[in-house]
């Protein structure tokens, strides 16, 4: 179907673009430049973890900041009871309060520990990337429940929004595994690097830029490929599912414990991608799509391989 703009439509279009600058420049570009900055001498970058202050199992020895930096951590199978892996911090790792360490940079930074100060800090931090999305998924909505009036809400919206959503799991594994761990160098990949070498527990929110200019690229291509209220449907799927994204990997970094079992699964997951190896569990909204893609190994099988390689 072409693409035809109603008055309607370029208010909203107009809307994004406006509320898109005005973030932007109340945006800190210097900290968005600052983790563009990459170490690209860093020695081998592929097998390393970075561990710092993340909990080892008791039986694992705690190494200090320069051996952690020049040292590969071999994990025992037996050291992970039932393929659990702990995140709580040891006291011998743990930094004064609000601190972390990166590369010998004392980086001040208070990571929330209780679930009402995650939420506060995702949604009124300096970020104020998450608020601008929330804000424009209630405007999307808004205008959808609109068109109602004209075009009710069917089975082709159900359709395409649940359509949207799978997308976005499948998508979020595949440009994790072949574009942010890509074997060759790129922005995204050397921010991403950048992202691993920090402490395990730190604050991982994206760029404001990054969220809203993913935005309404999605809508666009929706709208060039639906019509007006299939593609304002899919676009509020979309996002929010990417909404879901940014919020469970900013908490899982940070210290609080989850309580359900599908939480502690994903923090868990992502601790071993950070911990054990980056070539699995890339996975991240939906920990099934790394048993579909075979990304959700064992840690004795991950040992194995890295003991082959070597």
């Amino acid at each position: 179907m072409p693409c035809v703009y109603n008055h309607s439509h370029c208010y909203f279009f107009a809307f994004l673009v406006v509320h898109c600058s005005t973030i932007l420049a109340h945006t800190h570009v210097s900290a968005f430049s600052t983790k563009c900055s990459f170490d690209h001498k860093h020695p081998n970058r592929k097998f390393q973890r970075q561990i710092m202050f993340n909990r080892l199992p008791t039986s694992q020895k705690v190494f200090n900041a320069k051996e952690q930096d020049s040292r590969h951590v071999m994990l025992s199978p037996t050291e992970f009871q039932d393929e659990k892996v702990s995140y709580t911090l040891t006291k011998s790792q743990e930094t004064a309060e609000g601190t972390s360490i990166n590369h010998g940079e004392l980086i001040r930074e208070t990571v929330p520990s209780t679930i009402s100060d995650a939420i506060h800090r995702f949604f009124f931090g300096p970020e104020r990337g998450p608020m601008a999305v929330l804000v424009s998924i209630s405007f999307l909505i808004l205008y959808r429940i609109m068109l109602i009036q004209s075009t009710s809400f069917g089975p082709l919206d159900v359709c395409v929004g649940t359509s949207s959503i799978i997308f976005w799991w499948f998508q979020e594994h595949f440009l994790h595994c072949h574009f942010l761990h890509s074997q060759f160098n790129w922005v995204g990949k050397e921010i991403h690097d950048y992202h691993h070498e920090k402490p395990y527990f730190h604050i991982s929110i994206d760029p404001t830029p990054l969220l809203l200019g993913w935005l309404v690229i999605a809508h666009l291509t929706l709208r060039a490929l639906l019509p007006l209220k299939l593609a304002l449907t899919g676009t509020i799927c979309y996002a929010i599912a990417g909404m879901w994204y940014e919020w469970t990997h900013f908490i899982v970094h940070t210290r609080v414990k989850p309580k359900s079992k599908f939480m502690k699964v994903v923090k868990n997951n992502h601790i071993r991608h950070h911990l054990c190896s980056e070539e699995y569990w890339l996975g991240f909204s939906l920990p099934l799509v790394d048993d579909l893609f075979g990304t959700n190994p064992s840690i004795k099988l991950v040992q194995e391989r890295r003991k082959q390689k070597r």
